[in-house]
């Protein structure tokens, strides 16, 4: 994976959560409550998921939601039109790409569904 903002964002922000311990280990004084605070925001900024648009180049993002899309007309034996069976159709009032962006990220092909 091509490091991008996000995850540009979240090594920094594991790199501030390891200052932060190593400041209270050396010190061996509890964390003022400001510290404290600043873990807990970190730690809850970390265990959020990531997007689809959070992960690779626009040419890997590209390639996964082409595989979503594949994946949604191999659903279609009706002969009625691909969007309408997508679940990104509905729910969205707004173009598919930026639905789709929107998705949790998983390592699997094609991202959660």
């Amino acid at each position: 994976m091509e490091a991008n903002n996000v995850e540009a964002m979240r090594e920094a922000l594991r790199a501030a959560l390891d200052l932060i311990f190593d400041m209270q280990n050396a010190d061996r004084s509890p964390l003022s409550h400001q510290a404290y605070a600043v873990r807990r925001k970190i730690k809850a900024a970390l265990a959020r998921p990531l997007r689809e648009c959070d992960v690779g180049t626009a040419k890997e993002q590209s390639e996964r939601m082409a595989e979503f899309c594949k994946r949604q007309y191999a659903k279609v034996n009706d002969g009625s039109h691909i969007c309408s069976k997508c679940r990104l159709h509905k729910l969205i009032k707004t173009e598919c790409p930026f639905a789709w962006a929107q998705k949790p990220y998983t390592a699997n092909k094609g991202g959660a569904e």
